[in-house]
């Protein structure tokens, strides 16, 4: 039975269904045919050939220079995005005094970079398309990349996350109201291939409203994948062009992987485990309240959709590009050495489990909720200097070299 949202997407289409698919309705396949008819080209991340890319952000608002990382929702991508800030503050305190050009402005994350002077980087959401000059991107001047996450397992989280608890939007999880959050998450690029893979794409003419809506899926043959070819060579142009995509799944191996091909310590590239202390409380920073987080417990219906082919057309393209992400990782691993790499991440991982000892939420709690839910002070990593990410990794690496 289909549901109200699934019917009003389904009317919409129906005007453009004659010009987007009737001349490339034999090109139409399942979701289970594409990988096999149509086989995407893996690659292995390469090492980067250049210095870190470094710079004075004089220019804020262009995106060709420095560290470049896509944000998506829900891809372990704060995690991510305080590596990359920690690494800017880290390395821009060796660049040149700044001369009068663009200073970033003040972050306390990690206590006292008391010269605020960081490299030139990005690390909010915020679709790659969007991104000033990111088609002029020097290559031996920037480094590009994202993490992403397996599709169905983002959404779930996304509107259980930010659908149901944060902004308490939906009253219950329901199929219609999953479509509905769904939809509306995709509302700029309907009908191409998901979230994540659109959110990727750097080139403007290839998302509307320069290009058609529904050029890989449509409303009208929902259980079809639309111009297979054309959505394969888009999805080798994001990994052609992105200099790595790591996995949240995965996220200890993509670190490594990440280490090796910036030639960066593992150092960097650590982050703290944080336990729970609140109940289900978590910290809304933008209001400064506490909400309740309510697990991720799709419904049967829900469950349902998801293993039809209808749900498996629609996010087609991130489908793809995360099966070509996650083989480009185990192909970079296979680059590098199996037996080097494995010796890098278990040395990492005991590094993870040291720096979780001195900074985990027992010691550097940053929980602001309580368990009623109220906001209370607390001895918040991102503030007290003796907890400082950086701080706590070069302790645990101090004391991993003891052993």
């Amino acid at each position: 039975m289909e549901t109200n949202q699934q019917t009003k997407t389904k009317t919409k289409a129906k005007t453009n269904h004659k010009t987007t698919t009737s001349a490339n309705a034999n090109a139409a396949v399942s979701p289970d045919q594409i990988r096999d008819l149509v086989p995407i080209k893996i690659r292995a991340f390469s090492i980067y050939p250049h210095p870190l890319p470094c710079f004075l952000d004089k220019d804020p608002q262009s995106k060709d220079e420095g560290i470049i990382f896509i944000k998506l929702q829900k891809c372990a991508s704060s995690t991510i995005a305080a590596i990359v800030r920690d690494i800017s503050k880290k390395y821009g305190k060796s660049l040149p005094k700044d001369d009068g050009g663009f200073k970033n402005m003040k972050n306390t994350r990690n206590g006292a970079n008391k010269s605020n002077q960081q490299c030139k980087h990005h690390s909010v959401h915020g679709y790659a398309f969007n991104l000033a000059k990111i088609t002029q991107r020097k290559k031996d001047k920037s480094f590009l990349f994202t993490f992403l996450r397996e599709p169905t397992d983002r959404f779930i989280s996304d509107f259980f996350y930010h659908g149901i608890s944060k902004s308490n939007h939906y009253a219950q999880p329901s199929l219609d109201n999953f479509l509905h959050f769904s939809n509306e998450l995709m509302q700029n690029f309907t009908g191409y291939g998901g979230y994540e893979f659109p959110y990727l794409l750097t080139d403007k003419q290839h998302v509307p409203p320069f290009s058609p809506e529904y050029m890989f899926w449509n409303p009208a043959e929902p259980s079809l994948v639309q111009n297979p070819t054309l959505l394969v060579k888009r999805v080798e142009g994001i990994l052609e062009e992105f200099d790595f995509i790591g996995l949240a799944s995965r996220i200890d191996e993509s670190l490594v992987a990440l280490g090796f091909i910036l030639n960066l310590p593992l150092v960097d590239l650590l982050h703290v485990k944080s336990k729970k202390t609140s109940g289900n409380y978590d910290y809304n920073a933008r209001l400064n309240t506490c909400f309740q987080s309510v697990k991720s417990r799709p419904t049967e219906d829900m469950k349902v959709y998801f293993e039809s082919k209808e749900w498996k057309a629609k996010i087609a393209g991130d489908d793809l590009l995360f099966h070509a992400a996650n083989l480009s990782l185990n192909r970079t691993i296979e680059m590098i050495g199996k037996e080097k790499f494995g010796a890098k991440l278990q040395e990492y991982n005991e590094l993870k489990d040291i720096m979780f000892e001195l900074c985990g939420s027992a010691v550097c709690s940053t929980n602001k909720c309580s368990l009623t839910g109220e906001v209370v002070k607390t001895r918040d990593i991102y503030r007290n200097p003796k907890c400082s990410t950086q701080n706590c990794a070069a302790v645990a690496w101090n004391k991993l070299m003891k052993y």
